[in-house]
């Protein structure tokens, strides 16, 4: 699962590197701090059992819970704005 985990947020890492152009420069800044921030969370999250923080887990699990729908909606409506459809 770790593996997997790391693969997909290199994925996720390339494709914006790599398209973060066709983004208006507000929301592509506030892409790049929600990915920076993730890979803290990440490295925060995949310590060795023995350092895990029950409080670090959950806060990662808030942040994720929270930032990650609520960018998914900012980043909709704006292609929704750019193409022409109401929100």
């Amino acid at each position: 699962k770790k593996k997997r985990a790391a693969d997909t947020f290199n994925e996720l890492f390339n494709f914006f590197d790599h398209n973060k152009i066709y983004f208006e420069s507000n929301l592509a800044e506030e892409i790049n701090k929600f990915i920076v921030t993730l890979r803290t969370k990440w490295h925060e999250f995949n310590k060795p059992v023995e350092y895990r923080n029950v409080d670090e887990w959950a806060e990662v699990w808030k942040y994720m819970q929270t930032e990650v729908p609520r960018l998914r909606i900012e980043i909709e409506n704006k292609f929704r704005e750019v193409i022409g459809i109401e929100k």
